[in-house]
């Protein structure tokens, strides 16, 4: 071999040398690496952890909501409870007042019915009796 060929071999090598990584340059290359995925790894954790709080806040919020929209319809169905109450109870006043009038009323017929029969009773008697007086009456003046 020439001194011209042991030189080209001489640099072809070192530029294979510069070319390969040393191990430090890897280890190097390797912690760079490591360090990105932890950055990355942080990143994800702070949109996960952002996201999860977001969502309890919209979950609580809807929570509200629907809490809110609850009590609402209660209190609705409430007010309508006590509006049915209300009507139901003026009805059945309404009808015992009714029945209460009705009832009244077939007492003051039946009064009306009885004093009529007893005024005719009563007639009865007294013709009867002056009946049988003027039959006296007439009897002892013809003997």
């Amino acid at each position: 071999m020439t001194n011209q060929e042991q030189d080209w071999i001489l640099i072809v090598t070192k530029q294979q040398c510069k070319q390969t990584p040393t191990r430090r340059e890897r280890l190097t290359k390797g912690i760079e690496e490591q360090k990105q995925l932890f950055v990355e790894d942080q990143l994800t954790d702070s949109r996960i952890s952002e996201a999860t709080r977001s969502t309890k806040d919209c979950s609580s919020r809807l929570k509200s909501r629907v809490m809110q929209a609850i009590t609402v319809s209660a209190q609705q169905l409430d007010n309508e409870r006590q509006q049915l109450a209300d009507r139901i109870l003026r009805e059945e006043e309404q009808r015992e007042a009714e029945q209460r009038k009705n009832k009244l009323q077939q007492q003051k017929r039946l009064l009306k019915r009885n004093i009529r029969r007893q005024r005719m009773q009563y007639l009865h008697q007294s013709l009867r009796q002056d009946a049988q007086f003027k039959l006296n009456t007439w009897s002892r003046f013809k003997l």
